[in-house]
């Protein structure tokens, strides 16, 4: 209580209780026995009080023995689905009463997903050879208390009971690459009389591979990543930290008068490469008129997560910065298919969103299986009609429906959970679906000229049209057959069709703001009529000149023989004359003297006043109206 920010005062009956451990050693070289314990009379909550841990029992049974024994990768997908203890109707439910079907293993890890960690933990005792295998284990690691398997101990519930000197030691195992040593106090016994010293010499005891530890260890280094109760624990070095929270049961609630979410009891793990740490705070006493719940407020102050923060700069200052874990040899990295298991090696073309990164795996497990992605269908039938239009090919294309019409589009990303003994369907997320390896079938359609691809089209549907540019001539092939939106170059078996191309076509030059003489000289040379319309605009310099036709066909190929059936509509551009718009003479012909017929008078002084052509008069006229006309000028 002498440490303000530890100190959180009598009024109330929580307690707390730490032990700290030298990985290498198995020493304990600290510990808290409770707030006011000096070694008088009262219990020592790090050694005497033994209650549920909590989730801070995953990074210590479930993970290390999802790696050790199920063959897990870092990148592995969990399915966070109902479970229900066999024989039961009891429902295991996560801290937020959701059910979020595929995530990432370090997510499940994180977030703490209970219903992932119990069904990891009973996979693991099959593999191992039942329960009793998982209790050795449990008193392997030090748990002195674990006597009868039960799958809650996944969880740090039901019989699974342990106190901090246990865990810290449990804990002292992941950070010792798997060997085991009992925690203890004494180093040497020594004698007055001279009798030789007694010096204690624990046997390490190997309980998993340096790989699971080593993989267990990353887990809780990004666990603190985001978490608000462990950020106190991040430093310049590797720490390592997990939380656990018990909530008193729905009859306990009701017994102590206590809220429906009443909060137990809280523990964290927090571990530097040499020292592990395990503090718990709760109630040893429950006296419903003490109120021995930690209410939000209370849990807001994170005793845990504050004493051990504490803790690790005390061991900073007594022994400076540790080095980090090393990674082993029997650790190798590991990509593949994600959400597959075994897991499929990735393939060439496929959907590089479904690609592991940055996995790691322990080296005996490192094997992977040939990737399973759905399979083609046979395409039955297909037709095509190429109509040729000088180098424009106009397609007209008919598959056979793809016999799966789901295979089309991309498979949900989500599928539906049902919650046992509710009417309740919640929606999952779903990581991999054969279908999204190489992606959605597609309908494939390539054109050859002479054996030579000129181009691909991918299609959704079964029927299209498509217009493309082919040579002028020569042996046409197209094939269509099924491929995916990913890998193209995988396609069912194959159906061509063979036409011949033929010479019809002619290029049509570029008329826009042309003189209208050269769409004319082409039009004549190729027997095509038109029609003629004009449109003002404030430019002189574009007066006459071709503003647009109608098809559009300039810049194109096309089948003159085709276009001679109807006429051109060709639109000109016109412009207006105003005499208020030229100050002079020399203005007037140098803009409109190489489109008009303008008469030079003998003088060209003073200011253009009216235009005289074809009998009229007038100020203003349209250059489309003057044609070949003598243009002469009236000046004021």
């Amino acid at each position: 209580r002498e440490i303000p920010a530890l100190d959180y005062g009598k009024e109330r009956e929580i307690q707390i209780g730490s032990s700290i451990t030298n990985t290498k050693t198995g020493e304990i070289v600290g510990i808290i026995g409770g707030y006011d314990y000096d070694g008088a009379m009262l219990s020592n909550t790090a050694s005497d009080e033994f209650k549920n841990p909590g989730s801070i029992m995953k990074p210590l049974l479930s993970y290390p023995l999802g790696f050790d024994y199920l063959g897990y990768a870092s990148t592995h997908t969990l399915h966070d689905l109902p479970y229900v203890y066999a024989g039961t109707q009891i429902l295991v439910n996560n801290f937020d009463n959701r059910f979020m079907g595929d995530i990432p293993l370090q997510f499940g890890f994180t977030d703490s997903r209970n219903t992932v960690a119990i069904q990891m933990l009973d996979d693991a005792k099959d593999v191992m050879g039942g329960g009793s295998k998982i209790v050795k284990y449990l008193n392997d690691m030090g748990f002195s208390k674990a006597t009868q398997y039960s799958p809650q101990m996944a969880l740090g519930g039901d019989n699974m009971i342990t106190n901090p000197i246990e865990l810290s030691g449990a804990l002292a195992t992941i950070m010792n690459g798997g060997e085991h040593i009992k925690p203890h106090t004494i180093k040497r016994i020594e004698f007055f009389d001279g009798s030789e010293p007694i010096t204690n010499n624990p046997i390490p005891n190997r309980v998993l591979s340096d790989a699971a530890t080593y993989l267990t260890s990353r887990l809780m280094i990004e666990a603190k990543k985001g978490n608000m109760w462990l950020e106190g624990l991040t430093r310049s070095y590797e720490t390592f930290g997990k939380t656990g929270t018990n909530r008193y049961g729905e009859a306990e609630t009701i017994k102590l008068g206590a809220p429906r979410t009443a909060i137990r009891d809280k523990t964290m793990l927090a571990a530097r490469s040499d020292y592990s740490i395990a503090t718990w705070a709760g109630f040893v006493k429950y006296d419903p008129q003490k109120q021995p719940w930690i209410t939000p407020s209370e849990e807001g102050r994170n005793i845990p997560g504050k004493i051990n923060s504490y803790l690790l700069d005390q061991i900073e200052a007594e022994y400076g910065v540790p080095a980090p874990i090393a990674r082993p040899e029997s650790v190798v990295d590991i990509t593949h298919i994600l959400g597959t298991f075994p897991y499929q090696s990735t393939a060439e073309g496929m959907n590089p969103k479904l690609v592991s990164s940055s996995g790691m795996i322990k080296k005996d497990f490192f094997k992977l299986v040939e990737p399973t992605p759905q399979t083609l269908k046979n395409l039955d039938s297909f037709n095509v009609e190429a109509t040729q239009v000088g180098t424009n090919l106009e397609l007209d294309v008919k598959f056979s429906p793809y016999p799966d019409a789901e295979k089309l589009t991309e498979a949900s990303s989500t599928f539906p959970i049902t919650v046992p003994f509710t009417n309740r369907v919640v929606q999952g997320k779903r990581v991999y679906d054969d279908s999204w390896v190489y992606g959605p079938v597609r309908y494939k359609l390539e054109v050859l000229v002479d054996g030579q691809l000129i181009q691909e089209i991918k299609s959704e549907t079964d029927a299209f049209k498509q217009t493309i540019s082919v040579p002028r001539n020569g042996n046409l092939e197209i094939r269509g057959s099924y491929t995916y939106s990913y890998a193209e170059s995988i396609k069912s078996n194959v159906i061509a069709k063979a036409f011949e191309l033929k010479n019809t076509g002619s290029t049509v030059p570029k008329f826009s703001n042309e003189p209208f003489s050269k769409f004319v000289t082409w039009a004549q040379s190729n027997g095509l009529g038109f029609d003629v319309d004009y449109k003002k605009q404030g430019n002189p310099a574009l007066a006459l000149t071709v503003r647009s036709l109608n098809p559009n066909i300039e810049n194109s190929e096309q089948d003159i023989g085709k276009l001679k059936d109807s006429k051109i509509q060709v639109t000109l551009h016109d412009y207006e004359v105003k005499a208020k718009n030229f100050p002079s003479f020399e203005k007037f012909k140098t803009d409109l003297g190489g489109i008009l017929n303008i008469k030079t008078p003998s003088d060209t002084s003073g200011k253009i006043k009216k235009f005289s052509f074809n009998g009229n008069t007038d100020d203003e006229f349209l250059v489309s109206e003057a044609g070949n006309s003598e243009i002469t000028v009236i000046f004021e």
